[in-house]
């Protein structure tokens, strides 16, 4: 090892022993959101393995362990989804809806990456020493642009999403927003010449874009107090213009929650299967477009979500009322045109069937009956 390739080894493995202690760090706190701290922890774990391994593989120690170089990738393409609910909690404190496809690459990275680990040792080395001779080992080897790719468009999606349709450029000439630019375009371009280095194969830029990393990590964790009073400016301005944009101006909308309220619990309205959101707005004297927003802000539910909860609930009064009743009578009387929509509706809330919930409920039943007795 020449001393080139030392001091990049000290600088990728100082940094990412520091990303790991970091996030170490922030599963002992308590003072903040466990969501976020759980979310930023694993982000700051993933970075750190990054790391370490782009350290091993740089300085071409990976000929003493060479299974080191790969093993931080299903935890770095797991992060990209994971930095995407952690941005928008930050900002809206609410948890995005992600699809589990989003995680599907770091799952099929774990299944890629398991006949290089039952490679020998020498055979290890040889596919990173040479040339990609077949597609698997092209394979393997790209998921690191995956990687960049991932994480570029989780900001790039949160960024477009969440922060231009609301926030004024004037907010980014205060300090603390100079800062945040400053520190997202150089993540862009961070990751951009990454990127441009898998995909021409300069392995000047691929080095270069490992060795800007850790300085990244190292400027955020300094400049992170003077961000949290920008994150609150931001998250008032992302409110005032939602505020001003809102289809719910002008509406009481007390006493529409009082009316929805009451058709909900005294007319049961949620028990005909022809109920949508326009029928249901028409009811209680909105517009679709309005119930949909209020819904969404007000009982943080789509409208699907909000009458199957009601219909659930109903289900499950009747469940433990007359075990006896089939689950198709149940599922008709309550709102669902078809016992297969019921069911899955069913285990999305409860984590079980209906005909599991009831069977659960019978065995209780049983249980303190005979400890009465």
């Amino acid at each position: 090892m020449d001393l080139k390739e030392a001091i990049g080894f000290l600088w990728l493995g100082a940094g990412g022993i520091f990303c790991i202690v970091w996030s170490i760090s922030f599963l002992v706190k308590r003072e903040e959101n466990s969501s976020l701290r759980f979310r930023w922890a694993f982000v700051l774990f993933s970075t750190g393995l990054w790391l370490i391994s782009g350290a091993f593989f740089f300085s071409k120690l990976y000929i003493l362990f060479p299974g080191i170089t790969l093993f931080h990738i299903p935890f770095v393409l797991a992060s990209a989804p994971v930095l995407y609910e952690y941005f928008v909690l930050l900002v809206l404190d609410k948890k995005p809806k992600l699809s589990f496809f989003l995680y599907l690459p770091a799952v099929l990275s774990v299944l890629l990456l398991i006949p290089f680990y039952l490679k020998s040792t020498g055979e290890q080395i040889l596919f990173f020493s040479s040339p990609p001779s077949s597609g698997y080992q092209a394979s393997v080897l790209s998921l690191n642009l995956a990687i960049k790719l991932g994480i570029l468009l989780s900001a790039g999606l949160f960024l477009f999403k969440y922060i231009l349709p609301f926030v004024s450029w004037g907010m980014f000439l205060k300090k603390g927003g100079r800062l945040t630019l400053v520190f997202f375009l150089l993540i862009c371009l961070d990751l951009s010449v990454g990127t441009f280095g898998f995909l021409f194969k300069v392995s000047f830029l691929r080095e270069l874009s490992a060795l800007l990393l850790p300085f990244l990590m190292f400027f955020y964790f300094i400049a992170r107090e003077v961000w949290k009073p920008f994150i609150s400016q931001v998250k008032e301005e992302i409110k005032r213009s939602k505020y001003e944009k809102s289809k719910l101006v002008n509406l009481n909308i007390e006493s529409i929650k009082d009316e929805i309220q009451r058709l909900m619990s005294e007319e049961r309205i949620y028990c005909d299967e022809d109920l949508n959101l326009t029928r249901f707005s028409e009811l209680v004297g909105i517009r679709p477009q309005q119930m949909s927003e209020l819904l969404n802000i007000h009982f943080e539910k789509s409208f699907f979500h909000f009458i199957n909860d009601y219909r659930i609930a109903e289900a499950k009064k009747i469940l433990l009322e007359d075990p006896k009743r089939s689950v198709l009578s149940i599922a008709d009387s309550v709102g669902f045109n078809s016992k297969s929509t019921f069911n899955r509706a069913f285990l999305e809330k409860e984590g079980k069937t209906p005909t599991e919930f009831k069977e659960k409920s019978a065995k209780e039943s049983s249980k303190t009956k005979r400890k009465v007795s």
